[in-house]
């Protein structure tokens, strides 16, 4: 996965989208509707985000993308086997689909990993959803979520930004610290181990970092 320009470039395993002048534009493979333009077609597109909305951030995983639209909003698209789009269910969708954040809830960010999705919300908190046999959501188990699930932060932290890889997300806090979870059998957690946590470690970083 490569992200760059501030979240304005995504490339999921055979497709990629980035946020271009007239809106969101994705191109690549699309048989599980990971284009976001209503077919399986494969063809370059501009995707229809909403009247009056346009795009902040997009990120995409193996088969799915999500973005963060103007208002705060968040909408998934694409393979969601897993639950990985936040819809309640299971089910492929070929075109934008908004996620529910939760009562007054809002998005800063959003990673999307292999099979789930995390989100930094305005409240400093961190919700995640989708694919959990790694413990890669960070809710304290590793049962699938197909909505969004509050990560268990330190008390009384809140988070800064979240990015996810393949089966694991670490989280910078608001007092500088760096928190991992997941999958962990390379070492990825960066927590001394091997072992795979379903909850945020505190990584040890440098003395006074």
């Amino acid at each position: 996965k490569v992200e760059s320009n501030g979240g304005k470039v995504a490339l999921g395993a055979d497709f990629a989208c980035i946020i271009v002048h007239v809106g969101l534009n994705c191109f690549g493979s699309n048989n599980v509707g990971q284009l976001g333009i209503a077919n399986n077609n494969n063809q370059d597109s501009t995707l229809s985000l909403g009247q009056g909305r346009t795009a902040v951030s997009v990120d995409s995983g193996v088969r799915h993308s999500c973005v963060v639209l103007n208002n705060g909003t968040v909408s998934c698209w694409g393979h969601n086997h897993h639950g990985q789009l936040g819809l309640g269910h299971s089910f492929d969708k070929y075109s934008p689909q908004t996620v529910n954040l939760g009562d007054g809830e809002y998005a800063i960010s959003v990673s999307a990993g292999a099979y789930f999705t995390c989100s930094v919300l305005t409240s400093g908190s961190v919700k995640c959803w989708g694919r959990n046999s790694e413990g890669q959501l960070g809710i304290g188990s590793t049962t699938e979520q197909h909505t969004p699930q509050e990560v268990n932060l330190e008390s009384g932290r809140s988070a800064v930004m979240v990015s996810s890889g393949v089966g694991s997300s670490c989280a910078v806090l608001d007092n500088g610290n760096l928190s991992c979870w997941g999958y962990n059998h390379r070492g990825q957690l960066g927590i001394g181990t091997r072992t795979n946590h379903a909850s945020p470690q505190t990584v040890a970083l440098d003395s006074g970092r």
